[in-house]
């Protein structure tokens, strides 16, 4: 009885770290652009001219971000300040805000994003862009990713995921180890199907909130 459980238990671990390691691959292969600042709340801003920055989500973000059904703006687009209400996400396990990292004059919104939500999946560092705006970059850089800190800080943030992951599929190992065995089971490839939705939105809001 005792070997028996010890083989189910191996096979468990088994079963998590190969799950694990597959949520975590696509991560780990992230590279940051050098010609955009990126945000401690996974956003990134590319330079158009002047102190006009087009604003969208990083790789990161969208990665863990899973279906994505509408992009809701808001109605005023004049000033924000930091930590304003930029703009609501509605993806596939519920609602989350996304809030500025710096302050803006005005802002030009992503009308192709608004009637096409997949796109900020399909091309988030192209015309999945959320929106334009005269970013105060100068002023706002306590939520600003120094450039030559960056790459380190993005390590960090993967190794952060790794483990609330591993945590969270520790705390969930007895239905997915019946999930995801390789005896014809569901091979389990994203972070919403591996977590659940509830686990999956707590990640989710931790990346993209402020600190």
């Amino acid at each position: 009885m005792q070997e028996s459980s010890e083989n189910s238990a191996g096979n468990t671990d088994k079963t998590i770290n190969s799950v694990l390691d597959r949520l975590i691959k696509p991560f780990r292969k992230i590279r940051l652009d050098a010609d955009r600042l990126y945000t401690r709340n996974h956003l990134w801003l590319q330079k158009r001219d002047q102190n006009r920055w087009r604003l969208g989500m990083d790789l990161f973000a969208t990665k863990i971000l899973g279906q994505v059904t509408e992009i809701i703006y808001p109605t005023y687009t004049g000033f924000q300040g930091c930590g304003s209400q930029l703009l609501w996400v509605n993806h596939i396990d519920g609602m989350i805000l996304v809030r500025s990292p710096v302050a803006t004059m005005s802002l030009q919104l992503n009308k192709r994003l608004r009637d096409t939500p997949s796109l900020l999946l399909a091309d988030p560092l192209g015309d999945g862009w959320l929106v334009d705006g005269d970013f105060q970059t100068d002023e706002d850089f306590e939520y600003l990713i120094p450039q030559k800190i960056s790459s380190q800080w993005l390590t960090q943030e993967v190794e952060w995921l790794f483990q609330e992951l591993k945590l969270q599929l520790m705390n969930k190992v007895r239905t997915l180890a019946s999930e995801t065995m390789e005896d014809g089971g569901i091979y389990v490839t994203d972070i919403c199907t591996a977590l659940g939705p509830i686990a999956h939105r707590d990640i989710l809001n931790s990346v993209l909130n402020l600190p």
